[in-house]
């Protein structure tokens, strides 16, 4: 813990920073400004240097150990449902020490659940997403959002991809970010506030903004350099885990599939593909796409193991069959086929 709870270097990110992550994502920066505006105006420290949080009581709740709900719940600080704000559901978090106040109630019972439990940083992401965002823990979660906006744009990006809403972003569908990235409960008023936003920045800041300028600008193929280590992304063993299933299907289509994509890309069948991007993309084709039309079909067969190649040794295209698949799942999500996973920030 820092000194003080909730300082630390609290290094800015710059336009810049968002420019390279639009170009990333290949949307507009005004689009994934609209979000963190909405979210905190668009910085990510309150005016005494201490990080923005937001405490959630119900999350607190359901994240504690049974035996500690009760006297969490005594010291207010946990409830068992979320209560919205106009029926008085942060009243007693107006400023910056009311907040920290509760967390520091809720470190001395539970420091992890309570990590778990805020909202932090310029993105206000919800502490219990640390491993999809690329943490090893939420304590390492905290800290290096305490360092820099940088950390917390990497975090950002990470939880978007994840959620598959890079392509609600690229298609200006605020409506799905909001039900998606602040969990329902809102009815549409921050996806009006991002769209609001977004158009003012694209007729002021952002106005005479070119990708293919700011590429050349920025130097070539523009990436955020978001880490490849596993360790550092820990989601990414979800991808592995699945390729490897794959591998181990015995001789039907899939696992040879797998096997062959593998080989003919680069690798090896006992090993990961060399990059992030190219292993889920060979995972998407050799999974995703077969089991989307039936293994028995030669199309899907061709397609997947053409994809897979293509992915192996062009890990940009890896990107683009992740973001089709993630688009899909966004997609039944919002049919009702799954459930929406856990959101950013929680709203209800």
């Amino acid at each position: 813990m820092a000194d003080i709870l909730g300082k630390g270097r609290a290094e800015a990110i710059t336009a810049e920073d968002v420019e390279r992550l639009a170009l990333d994502f290949g949307c507009h920066p005004a689009d994934l400004e609209a979000i963190s505006h909405v979210e905190t105006r668009g910085f990510g420290w309150f005016p005494d240097g201490r990080m923005k949080i937001l405490f959630e009581k119900h999350w607190f709740h359901k994240l504690l150990p049974a035996s500690l709900r009760a006297t969490a719940t005594r010291k207010r600080i946990a409830r068992k449902k979320w209560v919205s704000p106009k029926k008085g559901g942060y009243r007693d978090q107006n400023n910056a020490d009311q907040r920290y106040e509760i967390l520091e109630k809720a470190i001395e019972l539970d420091e992890t659940a309570a990590l778990q439990s805020i909202s932090m940083g310029r993105y206000q992401i919800m502490g219990f997403n640390w491993e999809i965002c690329g943490f090893s823990s939420v304590e390492d979660m905290w800290g290096q959002f305490l360092d820099s906006e940088k950390n917390q744009l990497r975090a950002f990006a990470n939880f978007l991809r994840r959620k598959g809403l890079v392509p609600a972003i690229r298609a200006r569908k605020f409506r799905n970010v909001e039900t998606v990235y602040n969990g329902g409960g809102l009815g549409g008023t921050y996806a009006r506030e991002m769209e609001e936003h977004s158009n003012r920045l694209r007729e002021g800041r952002w106005r005479e903004w070119d990708p293919d300028e700011a590429r050349k600008r920025l130097g070539g193929r523009v990436s955020l350099n978001l880490s490849n280590d596993l360790k550092r992304r820990p989601y990414l063993a979800e991808e592995r885990d699945d390729m490897k299933n794959t591998q181990k299907s015995g001789f039907g289509f899939r696992g040879i599939l797998g096997s062959l994509a593998l080989l003919l890309g680069g690798g090896s069948v006992g090993s990961v593909a060399t990059t992030p991007e190219a292993m889920t993309g060979l995972s998407s084709a050799a999974s995703a796409l077969v089991a989307s039309t039936g293994p028995t079909s030669l199309t899907a067969l061709m397609a997947s193991l053409v994809l897979g190649l293509l992915s192996a040794r062009f890990p940009f295209l890896g990107t683009l069959i992740s973001d089709w698949r993630n688009g899909r799942r966004l997609r039944l999500e919002q049919q009702g086929v799954t459930p929406v996973s856990e959101p950013a920030n929680q709203t209800g």
